[in-house]
């Protein structure tokens, strides 16, 4: 009787109608179940809802913990409920590594095809792997962005030039650094981004010698998050040279005597 009762609760619209001529008693409970059985257990249907969802998922717009972790669990989730209606999922691999691929940003496709770097076809459980490190690091650099932006939102950061004595690690021409080199600067920001990290550049501040999590210049003007302004998605820089030159001579931005000093608190 309690089984039955919590049956009907948690049904609606037609699923209840279906049962309610059923008079409620301890016997009539099998027979309930197997009327909603006979009516809604279609394999069928089921495998079709579960791959619409599959194919119905949203690509991420930009590289960000929630869209990443968002997709992995449609993935997984969907897949499971269709190994339980008996399909062989694990031979679908070329399909989903390909499926899940053009659902990343360019920006993590990037990286994965960076990461992958091999002729061989590519399996799903690979990629589910690589992407599952990567959401954890981009949990971690988010959570650590956020607090960073709290202790520093009463004293926005404003990045400052500096006048570097060797040359540029971008166009090997002229003694300048990545901020302010031209040829950086007309790049789209998503090739800055790869650009940076395959020469070991600090993302915060474009320099050599330690890591993003270690540097102590500061967070990003815009947003507050650890990387540089030139690194931010929506940078009015992303196609102007001109802005470049503007960016480091504003007046407003403190100036830095040498390559050594570090961005203090704007204040």
């Amino acid at each position: 009787m309690d089984k039955f009762n919590y049956l009907r609760t948690s049904l609606r619209d037609d699923a209840l109608l279906h049962i309610n001529p059923i008079q409620v008693s301890a016997t009539n409970y099998s027979l309930a179940w197997s009327t909603l059985e006979s009516k809604y257990e279609n394999h069928k249907l089921i495998a079709q809802e579960h791959m619409k969802a599959l194919f119905a998922t949203s690509a991420m717009r930009a590289e960000s913990y929630e869209a990443l972790n968002a997709l992995l669990s449609t993935f997984k989730i969907n897949l499971q409920q269709l190994e339980k209606l008996g399909q062989k999922t694990s031979n679908w691999s070329t399909l989903l590594a390909f499926m899940l691929s053009q659902k990343l940003d360019a920006e993590t496709y990037r990286l994965w095809e960076t990461h992958h770097a091999s002729k061989t076809v590519p399996t799903y459980e690979a990629m589910v792997e690589f992407l599952e490190n990567h959401c954890s690091i981009l949990q971690s650099t988010a959570s650590r962005s956020a607090d960073d932006h709290h202790r520093n939102i009463r004293a926005p950061i404003i990045h400052s030039t500096v006048t570097s004595e060797e040359s540029c690690p971008i166009c090997h021409n002229g003694r300048h650094n990545a901020e302010q080199c031209i040829r950086f600067s007309r790049m789209r920001i998503i090739d800055r981004k790869f650009l940076v990290r395959r020469l070991g550049l600090c993302l915060n501040c474009l320099n050599s010698g330690h890591f993003t999590a270690d540097c102590s210049q500061g967070t990003c003007s815009k947003c507050g998050q650890y990387h540089h302004d030139l690194l931010h998605p929506y940078s009015p820089n992303q196609n102007n040279p001109s802005n470049m030159q503007n960016f480091a001579q504003d007046p407003r931005r403190p100036q830095r005597a040498d390559s050594q000093s570090r961005r203090e608190p704007y204040t």
